[in-house]
């Protein structure tokens, strides 16, 4: 361990060393209509006290009504009844905190956490070479910049996984466009860091940009003819007027030409009666200014007409097609309007294409304007997989291209088996805004479609998984989610071709205060672990974290959870870890990434009011560290 970071924690852990209570210093100032200097005092005293100097039960009984008082005075609507109780519970608290005689309590066995040493420390990768030890990170800042969690991370994990940064929709925008930015900076991250970064995840039904997909392959409109698109901007002058301008058709800018610079406008044509439109050049604040450039000839048949244009005054900002002396319908179609030495098409909507006429108008509504187009017709089911089929491809082959090829691992697949036994593979359920279900275009053998464009675009050496949640749920009969993915990934092998390395399970497990409930929990952890071994593929505990529930089976909030309790969740740890490494052999052990680093005190986030992190939320350690800790400890 580095000196300082051994100081650092030497002085942050709960137990055994010194341990200042966070200080409230830093929050914003309230308007207080209740008189609070009593209680602010007293979370000062409080903020004084060592955890080293008193039992655990004591300890953490203060921890609690501390914080309590600190969201008391932090709240500018507090009454003084709720000051008043904050205040006698935390003087309670205080006054009930039991010293420490003989140094760290000898009965509780996670009361030293400042004796143990980084976790990676005990790995034996003499026994297990190129294990994982890993951790989330979420956002990519966390690991780029210096601060507490880089240096956790550098002092415990030999691997990191990002939250969300390597998902689909945290790349790819509601219009389809894709920034792998964070991606390529948590890239160099860890490589700077010597890290090695597992990927998450290339096919999920969530976090995906529904809008964008189901666009991709929704009802189509067929063109109104081969010769134009989709749709094609319909002209109809319905009777021959004295002049040309009584009929004008006319295109708004979004800005001025520039005057003296030569425009080409080109466009497809035809006409029912072959005709002469005028091309002429207006603005939309200067009467003044006005150019005609000439005429241009659109017959019967579809051709490829083009005019050049050089505006002679600076507001120009519209253009039209003067048709008054012509009775004739005319289709248009991609028009285009660019000026010289230029690419860019300065006509907006000239392809028509969304199906409507913005920026078109006709003046006095002397012409019929509209669009052209036959109705949408629906995508055959084929028509659809080879559109997604081509997303999909994207989407992998950019996010290979971002990765470098660092990236050596991935979640293929996740969170495939629905929830209900016998758990079949899932699909879309309706009213899941942002997911998106693959499976259900692209087939149940979707896993295939996907492993192959992996190893076509990231390498044949790729390791690749298939994830889920709940494999050690003791609600099914026999671990009947994690028996339904085996089935799935035998039948994507029976191909001969298709190739899945690994087996991840997520492991957001609950610890149960009642014994026998939790040794249900606990039988079905090992079950899943020897089916998981039985397959011969390398295993990964991919998203550990824990919460603890009641007896009633209702979740106990962070700020509820009794010393006594946090130490049965260490021993949960201990429990799971020590059981894979006794299971699960050493040519199949991938790893073990943890998935919350400190707890989520906040109502929102994963797993709001959860004990979930192996760290405080000021990073001290938990006795779940220590859990965590023997369970690698116990695999020596």
């Amino acid at each position: 361990m580095k000196p300082i970071f051994k100081l650092l924690l030497a002085i942050a852990m709960i137990g055994g060393a010194p341990t200042m209570l966070p200080s409230c210093g830093g929050d914003e100032p309230v308007d207080d209509q209740v008189d609070k200097t009593a209680l602010n005092s007293a979370i000062a005293t409080a903020e004084a006290l060592t955890a080293a100097d008193y039992t655990t039960e004591s300890w953490a009984a203060l921890v609690s009504a501390l914080s309590a008082a600190k969201a008391v005075a932090r709240d500018p609507g507090a009454t003084e009844s709720e000051v008043a109780k904050a205040l006698s519970d935390l003087n309670t608290a205080r006054g009930n905190l039991v010293p420490r005689t003989d140094g760290p309590d000898p009965t509780d066995p996670y009361a030293d956490l400042a004796a143990y040493d980084p976790l990676i420390s005990y790995v034996d990768f003499a026994a297990n070479p190129g294990f994982k030890l890993g951790l989330a990170v979420e956002p990519v800042s966390s690991l780029v910049n210096a601060g507490t969690t880089r240096d956790i991370v550098l002092e415990n994990f030999n691997e990191v996984v990002a939250g969300n940064a390597m998902k689909y929709a945290s790349v790819v925008s509601d219009g389809g466009t894709m920034n792998f930015s964070d991606v390529t900076r948590l890239v160099a991250a860890a490589r700077d860091a010597n890290l090695s970064l597992y990927g998450h995840t290339l096919v999920w039904h969530s976090q995906q940009r529904r809008g964008y997909l189901n666009g991709l392959i929704g009802p189509k409109v067929q063109p109104t003819s081969p010769d134009f698109g989709a749709y094609a901007l319909k002209m109809t002058n319905t009777e021959v007027k004295t002049d040309n301008y009584l009929t004008q058709i006319m295109y708004t800018l979004s800005g001025f030409l520039t005057e003296g610079t030569t425009y080409t406008l080109k466009f497809k044509a035809r006409a029912t009666v072959a005709c002469e439109p005028e091309v002429f050049l207006m603005s939309t604040v200067s009467g003044a200014a006005q150019n005609y450039p000439g005429t241009v000839a659109i017959g019967t048949e579809l051709a490829e007409v083009s005019i050049q244009v050089t505006p002679t005054h600076g507001q120009i900002d519209r253009f039209s097609f003067n048709i008054g002396k012509f009775q004739t319908t005319i289709l248009l179609d991609d028009i285009s309007l660019t000026a010289e030495g230029s690419d860019e098409n300065l006509i907006l909507n000239g392809d028509f294409e969304n199906g409507n006429i913005n920026g078109w108008s006709s003046w006095q509504s002397a012409a019929a304007l509209s669009v052209e187009g036959s109705d949408p017709v629906e995508m055959t089911a084929e028509e659809k997989r080879e559109i997604l089929t081509d997303e999909l491809e994207r989407w992998i082959k950019g996010m290979m291209e971002a990765t470098g090829g660092y990236v050596k691992a991935w979640d293929l697949v996740n969170e495939a088996m629905s929830d209900t036994a016998p758990c079949p593979i899932r699909t879309d359920p309706g009213n899941e805004p942002g997911s998106f279900y693959w499976q259900d275009y692209l087939g149940e053998n979707y896993g295939r479609v996907a492993a192959k464009l992996a190893r076509q675009y990231g390498g044949d050496d790729l390791l690749l998984f298939v994830n889920d949640y709940n494999l050690e749920g003791d609600w099914y009969a026999d671990n009947d989610k994690l028996k339904s993915m085996i089935a799935m990934v035998e039948r994507w092998e029976s191909d001969g071709v298709t190739r899945i390395d690994g087996l991840g399970t997520q492991m957001h497990v609950i610890y149960n205060v009642d014994p026998a409930s939790q040794k249900r929990h606990e039988d079905a952890v090992v079950r899943m672990f020897e089916l998981m071994a039985a397959t011969g593929k390398l295993v990964k505990i991919s998203e550990l974290d824990m919460r603890i529930e009641n007896a009633s089976g209702q979740q106990i909030p962070l700020a509820s959870v009794t010393a006594e309790q946090h130490r049965g969740m260490a021993d949960y740890y201990e429990f799971i870890i020590s059981k894979y490494f006794e299971i699960i052999p050493p040519a199949q052990r991938y790893g073990i990434t943890q998935w919350s680093p400190t707890d989520n005190p906040n109502s929102t986030g994963w797993q709001p009011n959860q004990p979930n992190g192996l760290w405080t939320t000021s990073y001290q350690r938990k006795p779940a560290y220590a859990g965590f800790a023997n369970g690698l400890k116990g695999a020596n």
